[in-house]
């Protein structure tokens, strides 16, 4: 599947190379041309392997409700499906006294 992905973006910068106008090859093959100069840099910088998907890790952010909070919040919402945001609030207020908006 990723071969694939590849293929696809150097099929895209192959069309530019035969165009010789990076803006038709954009237009036709439904790609931005930022999108098509990235490539263009990555092969340059790194070859065909650095058009491979990068992994991110999985960040958290300093403002991000708390793990623990988060858990906590989804399983009530998954155990009340039938309750709206705001009752769910309400409820967890009431009955464990979390606060969420």
């Amino acid at each position: 599947m990723e071969d694939i992905e590849i293929q696809k973006k150097l099929d895209v910068l192959a069309l530019a190379d035969k165009l010789g106008n990076v803006s038709e090859a954009a237009m036709l093959s439904g790609v931005s041309r930022d999108t098509i100069y990235r490539h263009r840099r990555l092969i340059k910088e790194g070859g065909i392997d650095a058009l491979r998907r990068q992994e991110t890790p999985d960040l958290r952010y300093k403002n991000r409700t708390e793990e623990e909070l988060e858990k906590v919040v989804i399983d009530f919402s998954l155990k009340n499906p039938h309750l709206g945001q705001a009752q769910i609030s309400r409820q967890l207020k009431a009955k464990m006294d979390i606060e969420i908006s």
